[in-house]
């Protein structure tokens, strides 16, 4: 896959180049998670999340935290930098390069980072993976803070002195704790599609469904199983679903990709 990558990325650049527009086309290589880690991958084969913590489907820096290079010859003044950006600011920096008006995100234009100029920085970024339960996750300035599900305790980690995560410092800074709750507060948005679920409500699902699944097997739900399952899940999420509508307040945050990292300008060639 990495030589397929490579020789395709190779291709478009020599075709840019063969056609005499490389320098009125900006190139932007990244990915939308951190490494693999499962099934057919092995994220330690190449150190591929370079000592970070948690690899793709999860929340830690090893999960979301990605390289961007940016090529575009006589535009890009190569350099690196180490500016944290997302992958929502993509929409209104391509916005800004053509000439249009972006939609509503709540991303940042890098066409400063990438002419070289002071760049704006969000106050905060904000992440959640909906799976078995809803993780969140927020970094603010050299903070990061997550939480597997709503109901579960918030870990806070100072990115700048322990980049691995590894040491976690909620007990000794509740004042952290409290500011990562009301950044997550602000950037979730309610959605019937998307609810926020904990760990107490997936357990009462599983119970259930445990239930209804020995019910099927008895004969007493027949090939009604599916729609059972259903409106078990219907009943046991309606009312979470109406009280948390109620109480978070909406933010519009449209999110355009889950990763995030500092870009880089490359060195032209």
């Amino acid at each position: 896959m990495i030589t397929l990558l490579d020789r395709s990325v190779g291709r478009l650049v020599a075709l840019l180049r063969r056609l005499g527009i490389e320098h009125d086309t900006l190139v932007l290589f990244t990915s939308d998670n951190g490494a693999g880690d499962g099934y057919m991958t092995n994220a330690d084969f190449f150190d591929a999340t370079g000592g970070l913590r948690g690899h793709k489907g999860n929340l830690y820096e090893g999960g979301i935290r990605v390289p961007m290079i940016a090529w575009w010859p006589g535009a890009i003044a190569p350099g690196e930098t180490d500016h944290v950006v997302a992958q929502w600011d993509l929409m209104p920096t391509l916005a800004e390069l053509v000439g249009t008006e972006p939609i509503a995100t709540d991303g940042l234009s890098l066409v400063p980072l990438l002419r070289g100029r002071p760049q704006p920085e969000h106050d905060y970024l904000y992440w959640e993976q909906h799976g078995i339960t809803t993780a969140q996750a927020v970094r603010f300035g050299q903070w990061k803070a997550l939480r597997a599900a709503p109901d579960a305790s918030i870990e806070v980690y100072d990115l700048l002195g322990n980049e691995a995560e590894s040491i976690d410092l909620a007990a000794s800074r509740p004042d952290l704790v409290q500011a990562a709750i009301a950044y997550m507060e602000e950037a979730h948005e309610p959605s019937p599609a998307w609810p926020l679920v904990g760990q107490s409500l997936w357990s009462s699902i599983l119970e259930a469904k445990s239930r209804l699944g020995a019910w099927a097997r008895e004969g007493r739900a027949h090939g009604r199983w599916y729609g059972i399952v259903a409106t078990a899940y219907d009943h046991l999420t309606s009312d979470w679903k109406a009280t948390a509508a109620a109480s978070v307040p909406v933010a519009p945050s449209p999110r355009d990709g889950m990763a995030y990292g500092a870009a880089s300008p490359a060195t032209p060639r």
